[in-house]
């Protein structure tokens, strides 16, 4: 009878050992998952730079940001323009426009006029055990050209129906 109490008690703290050490591995994966990627190398040149899953408390803009001055050469009624980019913003709150990359694009030149007024730009930063640090941050940045035609000397009136989502 005692063999048998050992045998329940032996196989209650294995069972035990297991869960830690599954609950050490899913930490482990996530902060495998989490970590830098190859391309974030040039990020990393200037000082140590976290993904957003990696801080506790992500980067976000503060309000009141400029806006990119841009007109399409040729407008499009109705037409979007938009880029994604990723760059790093700094332990301060400043966007580090250097660090900036074109993910994905459909008008060079909107991405262009973006990039131009990202060190404009203030964010709260990013904080890691309750310290600032730097952070790569994803953004996604979209503009809709509306052409709207008005007689000489009146006051242009937004059309009624729905406006497009970009």
């Amino acid at each position: 009878m005692r063999a048998r109490h050992v045998l329940a008690a032996a196989g209650i703290a294995a069972l035990a050992a297991l869960a830690a050490c599954a609950s050490g591995t899913k930490t482990a994966d996530r902060a495998a998952a989490c970590g830098l990627q190859p391309g974030d190398s040039t990020y990393a040149a200037a000082d140590m730079v976290y993904r957003d899953c990696a801080v506790s408390v992500k980067a976000h803009p503060l309000d009141n940001q400029p806006r990119p001055e841009y007109r399409p050469s040729v407008p499009v009624n109705n037409a979007c323009s938009s880029v994604e980019l990723e760059f790093v913003v700094s332990a301060a709150g400043n966007p580090e426009s250097r660090t900036a990359k074109i993910l994905r694009t459909n008008d060079a030149g909107y991405a262009a006029a973006v990039i131009g007024v990202l060190g404009s730009w203030r964010y709260a930063p990013a904080q890691r055990d309750g310290v600032p640090v730097r952070q790569i941050v994803m953004l996604k940045s979209t503009m809709q050209t509306l052409i709207v035609v008005a007689p000489a000397g009146t006051r242009p009136q937004m059309p009624r129906r729905p406006r497009p989502m970009c």
